[in-house]
């Protein structure tokens, strides 16, 4: 899996920074004929690195988990003083359950929104998952591998706005649909609506 970290600052002064995490986690593909996947790959140079260095988990997925877990920890640490409001999404090829996440915290991504107090913005703005992917002959397969998260308190007041999934639209011939939200985090960093400090002057 691989993953993209962006810290947005807040206006001068402020103490607030969001962090923005895109995420691309493999899809379980392993046996024989799928030798070359990056399931498969990662989980060979995993099986050799176990036993020789600490925190090598048992599949690449829980790997990543680990990993991204530690990665926005290391941030808070580093901004010690300030509050860190997180957005992590993307295909996390992964459906999401109900009750205790499967193979412990770093099972699936719903032990990581535990642990790092985030909330799956679709069933928070509707109660419900949107398929986001399609497969299968004809298109009969629909599943929800995509999904966005959010920091709980970044939430409150009313500002997640909308929350959609883009139909319609293909990007780079992918199968999977883009999750779409409207998010308002502009007044909790200390901006307005043309992303200028409160009160301000405006750029000439």
């Amino acid at each position: 899996g691989r993953y993209v970290v962006r810290v947005v600052d807040g206006a001068e002064g402020s103490k607030n920074k969001l962090v923005v995490v895109s995420v691309h986690s493999p899809s379980r593909a392993e046996g024989k004929g799928k030798e070359g996947s990056v399931w498969s790959r990662q989980k060979d140079l995993m099986d050799g690195m176990r036993g020789k260095e600490e925190g090598i988990e048992l599949t690449p997925v829980a790997q990543l988990i680990r990993d991204l877990h530690s990665d926005l920890q290391g941030l808070v640490v580093r901004y010690r003083g300030y509050n860190l409001g997180f957005v992590v999404g993307g295909d996390f090829n992964q459906a999401w359950g109900e009750g205790p996440p499967v193979g412990g915290v770093n099972g699936e991504f719903r032990g990581l929104a535990d642990m790092m107090g985030l909330k799956e913005v679709s069933i928070e703005k509707h109660g419900r998952m949107f398929w986001t992917n399609v497969g299968g002959k004809g298109g009969k397969d629909k599943s929800t591998p995509d999904h966005v998260m959010v920091s709980s308190f970044l939430l409150r007041g009313g500002a997640l706005k909308k929350v959609g999934v883009l139909q319609g639209v293909r990007y780079n011939n992918t199968t999977h649909r883009a999750v779409m939200m409207k998010l308002e985090v502009g007044s909790w960093l200390g901006l307005d609506d043309d992303f200028r400090k409160v009160g301000g002057r405006a750029h000439k």
